[in-house]
């Protein structure tokens, strides 16, 4: 099918399409820049017939010269193409000047050069790519300032490959390695970094982590020279258009020196408190100190000019209460003093019932002196904890001897059983109780309550010395009380075995066990 006249009707079509085009621009560009008054309308009917011509003669004269046809089929084809001019002249006209005006994309023609609309579009697209290259060109500038030159890491992961795309020069400085090591297996060879302690944050592999929603985790990582830095790594997760994670993003910033900052400002803070609780320490006990030495001195002086032999002794013995008093509160602010020195505590097998009967057989007396009844509740089998016996003794006699000072009628009750791994000690009363607002306060150093302190003398360092021992043995003190109605102190401790002691106490404890 394919011949020679069908081959020349091809190049004719195209060549004639192309001198339409030549015709076109010459003509309505070319009108607009020289005959600038010639109203639009007639520039694009001037534009429209002259390219209608061209294609009527030119492709006649390229197809048909030569033959029969050309002569007979031009002034035909000539007359219909300008009909056709005619017909379409005023709707292309309308569009060309009403409404492709107002389209996004409009250039116009004002100002324009003559073959710009032919060979305009190129050179635009050639302008236009080079705006495009001098744009990532200063993106890609501007992105190795900031990733290069930061304090914090960057880094950026295929996920599906397992790969690094890239690593920030930061990542060498801060964790003293090469960062090529990392290009392979990058998460893997990063938690080898993670300080073995901290190892437990990251429960899933860290290649899981980065394809979760973005997260935020401080760990210590280990350098080549043994020195341990504290970070703070973000990871974003970056999706495809199909919603799929493929990469991760993420940054890693030295955090040693605001880890430090905060702990110096919390040690600080922490001494001050310490430092103002010594102060109203020292405030309150220099007051209860110096009330009864000024009692002391005033009675000793009545003692000395009584003649009578009987008021004599009266002011005697009340001599004698009052040193008494001093006596106790002294002892009980050396054991304050000493139960902050864990050494001073000798760990060793505790069987609390033999223990606590020594409590009920040392405080019946003060129970019958009172007519209240003290009751002991034990369990059947030895409930064994590792502890300071004396101590644990001190801390049980303090909590009942204070349950029979603030009780008037009823009962106290000393109870001890077993609770899942805990040892569990109650002292529960029926005395005057304490009210919410002295409850959160009660083991604070040197408070009474104020029914306490309204209605009975002691020192108010009972609680607080019952609490350091506990502590001391890893165990909790709890209240309970309602006012007017009693209290329930219970102490929670570690059966034997459950018990972690700490490194300083081991040695001391295994070497009272021996002895033991």
């Amino acid at each position: 099918l394919i011949t020679l006249e069908f081959v020349r009707g091809v190049g004719a079509s195209v060549l004639t399409f192309a001198a339409d085009m030549l015709v076109i621009t010459i003509f309505y560009q070319g009108i607009r820049n020289v005959f600038r008054a010639v109203p639009d309308w007639i520039t694009v009917g001037i534009a429209l017939i002259g390219a209608l011509w061209t294609d009527a003669i030119l492709y006649n004269l390229l197809y048909f010269v030569g033959t029969s046809h050309f002569t007979a089929l031009l002034p035909g084809d000539v007359l219909a193409k300008t009909l056709a001019g005619l017909v379409i002249w005023p709707p292309v006209a309308y569009y060309l000047t009403r409404v492709a005006p107002h389209s996004p994309g409009f250039v116009g023609a004002a100002g324009r050069p003559t073959f710009d609309m032919l060979f305009g579009t190129f050179g635009q697209l050639s302008h236009t790519l080079d705006e495009l290259r001098a744009e990532l060109y200063e993106s890609r500038a501007t992105y190795r300032e900031l990733t290069e030159h930061i304090q914090s890491v960057f880094w950026l992961v295929d996920l599906e490959r397992n790969e690094i795309h890239y690593l920030s020069p930061a990542f060498e400085r801060l964790t003293g390695r090469k960062s090529h090591d990392f290009h392979r297996r990058p998460f893997e060879a990063f938690s080898e970094l993670v300080h073995p302690d901290d190892s437990g944050q990251f429960p899933t592999p860290l290649r899981e982590q980065a394809a979760a929603p973005s997260s935020e985790s401080e760990f210590r990582i280990i350098r080549p020279n043994g020195d341990i830095r504290w970070v703070r790594m973000q990871i974003f997760p970056i999706r495809n258009v199909q919603g799929k994670v493929v990469r991760a993003a993420g940054l890693i910033e030295d955090v040693t020196e605001l880890r430090l900052a905060h702990e110096h400002a919390l040690t600080a803070a922490m001494e001050r408190g310490r430092l103002e609780s010594l102060r109203e320490f020292i405030r309150d006990v220099s007051h209860d100190l110096k009330t009864p030495l000024t009692s002391l001195r005033l009675k000793a002086h009545l003692a000395q000019k009584m003649p009578d032999p009987a008021q004599r002794t009266r002011h005697l013995d009340e001599l004698c209460l009052q040193v008494d008093q001093m006596a106790r509160l002294i002892d009980s602010l050396l054991t304050v003093t000493k139960l902050d020195d864990l050494d001073s505590f000798i760990f060793t097998p505790v069987n609390l019932n033999p223990l606590l009967e020594d409590t009920y057989q040392m405080m019946s007396p003060l129970a019958e002196a009172k007519e209240l009844q003290l009751i002991v509740d034990l369990p059947p089998t030895p409930l064994v904890v590792i502890g300071d016996a004396q101590e644990l003794s001190r801390a049980v006699n303090n909590l009942v001897a204070n349950a029979l000072r603030y009780t008037d009628r009823g009962n106290v009750r000393l109870r001890a059983r077993q609770q899942g791994e805990e040892a569990v000690i109650e002292v529960s009363d029926t005395g005057i109780g304490i009210s919410g607002d002295d409850l959160y306060r009660i083991f604070d150093l040197y408070y009474r309550a104020t029914e306490a302190g309204a209605q009975h003398e002691g020192t108010g360092l009972g609680l607080v010395i019952a609490k350091k021992i506990v502590e001391a043995h890893r165990g909790v003190i709890e209240v309970q009380s309602e006012l007017g109605r009693g209290s329930t102190f219970t102490i929670r401790l570690p059966l034997r075995g459950m018990i972690s002691l700490p490194d300083e106490l081991r040695g001391a404890s295994q070497e009272s066990a021996v002895h033991a």
